[in-house]
């Protein structure tokens, strides 16, 4: 069933998402690859994010495709848990679903965006750390990210594929474009009201 859940996100968080240079643990960041803290990729994206840190907000499915007319009908809640040095750690919460977690990193060749699958026990689900690399200058507070090459070995469909994070003044969307796909999937999350931070996700604990 979680498997289920996992692709059905992929083929929603991802009809969506060119290559990174390795695979990456998100639990670990290499201090060579990470730029000066006032410039390089990503810099403009951390700096407008960086203020939400330790805050949760709610969001609602504002754009679908067919088959994602389930976000609709659960609770959507995206917490900024996780915010130092390169990295930063997104949980998203989906009705009574915590397996996912959004994981963005700042490296020297760009910045990456991964999903992160866990079940309940905290093991890592079987489709896990998808995504795409947002190249240099990954300037911006709007950011797209193709289909690295990791997520094509995985998913051959995804081709062309690329999810967008953008940060329009206190507003925060999530989107995923397929390739020939016009209608798109986006979570969108406003950033005036802060709720009540949800406990952990799913392994939480195995990223620490």
């Amino acid at each position: 069933m979680r498997l289920m859940t996992a692709i059905l996100f992929l083929g929603m968080a991802l009809g969506s998402a060119c290559a990174s240079p390795g695979t990456t643990d998100p639990t670990e960041t290499s201090p060579a690859t990470v730029p000066a803290a006032d410039s390089g990729p990503g810099h403009a994206l951390w700096t407008a994010l960086r203020p939400y840190c330790g805050r949760a907000f709610e969001g609602e499915l504002t754009s679908a495709r067919g088959g994602d007319g389930s976000f609709r009908d659960q609770a959507v809640v995206m917490d900024i848990r996780h915010c130092e040095g390169s990295r930063m750690l997104i949980p998203l919460h989906v009705g009574d679903d915590h397996s996912r977690t959004w994981v963005l990193e700042r490296h020297a060749w760009g910045v990456t965006l991964k999903h992160q699958h866990r079940d309940p026990d905290g093991s890592e689900q079987q489709i896990n750390l998808y995504g795409g690399l947002a190249r240099p200058p990954a300037d911006g507070t709007e950011l797209a990210f193709p289909v690295d090459d990791e997520t094509l070995a995985m998913l051959p469909n995804s081709r062309g594929g690329y999810w967008t994070i953008r940060v329009d003044g206190d507003v925060f969307q999530y989107q995923v474009q397929r390739r020939g796909v016009d209608e798109v999937f986006q979570l969108t999350f406003d950033l005036n009201t802060p709720i009540e931070q949800p406990d952990a996700p799913w392994g939480w604990e195995r990223f620490r």
